[in-house]
């Protein structure tokens, strides 16, 4: 039957509960052991009495390192004896041995209680170390003014001395010296009281997390009390005695003790009083001279921990050595640091065991781990040390293990919780941070996951073949990594591979069935992401279809003329390229290299047979492309050389324009479309000027629709008028190229047209003549010109509007146009507009006029003679619509005419 031991510490005794587990096979030594251990904490009458009983657990525990129990008892009077670090680690292993046990549960419940009493008992050493050995300064403090009696403020400080091994406190309120003179009268008491004869100071015991001090308190000058107070490091009075004073000695003194609020600071106070007092290390503090350091900084303590002398060690310790003094080099090692760095195992269980400082254990961790110290490390992590802890570099013990190829250690870590596919701070594994074999079969060995990624999505398997290892690639494949696997930018190994030009690489991974075809997630294979001459090559040396099409149906020699890249595109052509193939637009290759101006490009690809005449989806050839949106200058020796090498210079798109329409609509800028020098070369190498396209427009009126008087003169010049052409010819909307020279105020064009025949009275689809025109956009002097030549002043449209009422209305409505319709208006009445003839609705223009609000207009008409009295169809006079409509300054002027 296995006994596992339960404490409760009432008062300062022990006592043990029994439970019973079966079934474990434990020697009768380690029994014996365990049984010596439960008679010594049955026979403890204190938890100092204690360490006979954690000798025999320990040895029970290195006898049977398996017996679950054996480390709980060992744990529960570690932690009875105030060995909160030791007690931690013997619960963690009875949690790794026992996992599953139904107390699981508390004990770890357990551990993060003992882990807080271990932060309280290294804060109080840590406040007892400063206030005797440190400067104090007074920072802050806060008053409340109340007074005490005859002894004035009450705002005392504590304080602490070291004597010998001894730590005191000095009762300041009986310092007699501080003391007010007495008063008169008072007596012999009182000179009694003055003359008392005590020590001044008086023995501080520390206990773990609390401590214990006689406080001297007196009410008057000859009486008092002599108080016993243990406090927690927190300032919590634990107990007083005698006990009759707790309430007077919580409220009056309660803070009147050291509390560690701050690293480096303390408060202390008493009543309504507060200080805090700042706490620094004394530099000027005499030395021990066991502590005295050598030319290279060490210590006797040192020197005894280098030699593995743990007698020597013992001796120092017990004369007071320093145990936690450092070495004044760069690697200010402590005794403990140093036993670490060397493995000595014993000497680092020996100085954690005498008290050394181990408030950086997983440093010390980290240390063992760099040195390879197995054994070490696993005493560390029975001590608390975690595990999963970085330092200050942000790495891991388990990284460190593993860059330093230390299997022993990372099995240690692994088996002890250490995460193998843990990311870093770098969002990086294990695997992305080593190339080489050794580390591969380690992390293959600790059971890592061969398709984990970092925070790029990259694998083990991307790393190693951008690196070019095809040994290491075969392991990871042989133990499951996915070699099409992607990383965030869709790259997989073969990626990497061609990325870093690793040619036996790429072949091993296309062996083992890597696509070269494949498309990351926009749809493009890697020889369309190819950028250089170098590496088209490579990956064409390992088969990729130089043909091959990406998401928008471009081959790569589409994207190499595009970005003049001549030496791939030579490339390409030497290695078959398709130099006609279409993308998705029906754009062949000298599509865009014409698009592009690249002249040399156009030469090679025409002298490789590329099909000149190509046309894209929308019918466009390459010389369509190469007049669009190009001056002259620009273009000319690519339009020569497309002419030259046999382009149809009259080729029609899918809208029936040759590529001179297409140079008048596409000229682009203003500048460039007033230069005419394309125009000659393309009337010069044939270009026919009087070509319909399917809307039946003629180069010319392209010119006159899109305002491109230059280009007009140039097509008038060149005989556009007289060439067979039909000046009158309209086009799929019935206006002739007069009603465009109307609308884009081209006088000098509508002059020409006129002279060559254009019928000044044409009418489009909607009835609407060159004059209306006019008047619509304000041209006054096309209007001018039209009604000299004779133009029908009075015409109709569909609507059965005048010219008149066309300039009125577009001068009432359109503000940016007024002005010059306004002038069109007055020049067609003054030229004999008729002004009284109803249209639609019997409205004359006055009625139009009034209804508009435009005056000026108004006034013109009266003062020509209009009807003032006329009537529309509902009967109404302009004077009735002025009122309906509420604008008495027209209704006025329209009374003062005579209007009734």
């Amino acid at each position: 039957m296995i006994r596992k031991l339960e404490f409760v510490l009432l008062l300062t005794f022990i006592v043990s509960l029994y439970g019973y587990a079966d079934g474990q096979n434990i020697s009768n030594e380690a029994r014996r052991h365990f049984d010596r251990g439960m008679a010594a904490v049955e026979t403890a009458k204190s938890p100092e009495d204690l360490s006979v009983a954690i000798t025999e657990f320990k040895q029970a525990t290195v006898l049977a390192p398996d017996w679950a129990d054996a480390f709980f008892n060992l744990g529960k009077v570690q932690e009875a004896a105030e060995k909160y670090t030791d007690a931690i680690g013997s619960f963690r292993k009875y949690l790794q041995l026992s996992p599953e046990s139904p107390d699981a549960g508390e004990v770890r419940s357990l551990i993060n209680k003992i882990s807080f009493k271990r932060e309280k008992q290294t804060g109080i050493k840590r406040v007892f170390d400063l206030l005797i050995n440190g400067k104090r300064k007074e920072v802050d403090c806060s008053r409340t003014g109340k007074t005490w009696g005859a002894f004035g403020e009450y705002n005392l400080l504590i304080r602490f001395r070291k004597v010998g091994d001894r730590i005191e406190v000095q009762n300041e309120d009986v310092a007699f010296h501080q003391l007010h003179p007495p008063n008169p009268g008072s007596g012999g008491e009182t000179r009694q009281a003055w003359n008392k004869q005590r020590s001044l100071w008086e023995p501080v015991e520390v206990n773990g997390d609390s401590y214990r001090y006689t406080w001297s308190w007196w009410i008057d000058y000859s009486s008092g009390y002599e108080v016993e107070i243990v406090n927690d490091v927190t300032g919590k009075i634990i107990s007083v005695n005698p006990p009759r004073v707790l309430e007077t000695v919580e409220s009056r003194f309660a803070r009147n003790i050291p509390i560690l609020e701050n690293p480096g600071q303390i408060v202390t106070g008493s009543g309504g009083s507060r200080c805090t007092v700042e706490l620094t290390e004394d530099p000027n503090r005499p030395a021990n001279p066991l502590d005295k350091k050598d030319p290279y900084g060490k210590t006797a303590l040192h020197r005894a921990v280098d030699k593995r002398d743990t007698a020597e060690i013992e001796s120092l310790l017990s004369q007071g050595a320093d145990i936690n003094i450092n070495i004044n080099d760069k690697l200010h090692d402590t005794p403990l640091e140093l036993a670490v760095n060397r493995g000595y195992t014993e000497i680092v269980r020996f100085l954690i065991d005498q008290g050394a400082d181990i408030s950086g254990i997983d440093a010390l961790l980290h240390s063992a781990v760099f040195m390879g110290h197995a054994e070490v490390a696993a005493l560390l992590i029975e001590k608390g040390a975690n595990v999963r802890a970085v330092d200050s570099y942000g790495n891991s013990t388990l990284e460190n293990a593993v860059s330093q190829k230390r299997k022993g250690v990372a099995k240690l870590l692994v088996s002890k919780g250490a995460d193998v596919n843990a990311r870093n701070k770098n969002g990086n594994t294990l695997w992305t941070q080593n190339t080489e074999k050794s580390v591969f079969e380690l992390l293959i060995d600790l059971g890592a996951d061969v398709n984990a990624k970092d925070k790029h999505g990259k694998s083990p398997l991307h790393q190693i073949a951008y690196y070019g290892d095809p040994g290491i690639a075969e392991l990871l494949i042989s133990k499951g990594a996915d070699i099409t696997a992607a990383d965030t930018g869709g790259g997989t190994p073969l990626d990497a591979a061609i990325n870093a030009r690793k040619k036996e690489m790429a072949a091993f991974l296309i062996s083992k069935g890597a696509d070269i075809k494949s498309k990351d997630k926009y749809g493009n294979t890697r020889l369309q992401r190819a950028y250089g001459k170098d590496e088209v090559a490579f990956l064409t040396g390992l088969g990729a279809d130089v043909n091959e099409r990406d998401q928008y149906g471009s081959t790569l020699l589409h994207r190499a003329v595009s970005e003049n890249k001549s030496d791939i595109a030579e490339f390409l052509i030497n290695n078959r390229a398709d130099v006609n193939v279409r993308d998705n637009r029906g754009e062949t290759p000298l599509h865009k290299a014409v698009s592009e101006n690249r002249i040399e490009l156009v030469e090679m690809l025409i002298r490789v047979r590329a099909e000149i005449d190509a046309r894209d989806n929308d019918g466009y050839t390459p010389l369509h492309r190469a007049v669009s949106g190009h001056s002259y200058s620009e273009r000319r020796e690519l339009v020569e050389l497309l002419v030259l090498k046999g382009a149809d210079i009259n080729s029609k798109n899918n809208g029936g324009s040759t590529p001179l329409h297409t140079a008048i609509v596409n000229c682009g800028s203003k500048e460039k479309c007033d230069k005419r020098e394309m125009f000659d070369l393309l009337i010069g190498k044939g270009a026919d000027i009087n070509a319909r396209n399917k809307a039946g427009l003629t180069p010319l009126q392209t010119a006159e629709i899109n305002n491109r008087k230059n280009m007009a003169e140039v097509l008038i010049a060149k005989g556009a008028l007289t060439d067979g052409s039909n000046v009158n010819l309209p086009d799929e909307s019935g206006k002739t190229a007069l009603h465009n020279a109307a609308i884009n105020d081209q006088k000098d064009a509508a002059e020409q047209l006129i002279a060559k025949g254009a019928d000044i009275n044409a009418r489009d689809k909607d009835g609407i003549t060159p004059l209306h025109f006019a008047a619509n956009v304000g041209s006054v002097a096309v209007a001018e010109l039209l009604i000299t030549k004779g133009a029908d002043i009075n015409a109709l449209d569909k609507t059965n509007a005048t010219p008149a009422l066309t300039a009125l209305a577009i001068a009432s409505i359109m503000p940016y146009r007024a002005a010059k319709c306004m002038q069109v208006f007055k020049l067609l009445v003054e030229k004999g507009a008729d002004i009284k003839t109803p249209s639609n609705n019997q409205w004359t223009l006055l009625h139009n006029a009034v209804s508009y609000s435009n005056k000026e207009a108004v006034e013109l008409l009266i003062a020509k003679g209009a009807d003032i009295n006329a009537k529309n169809k509902d009967g109404k006079t302009p004077l009735q619509l002025a009122i309906d409509s509420k604008n008495k300054e027209i209704a006025e002027l329209l009374k003062k005419h005579g209007a009734l």
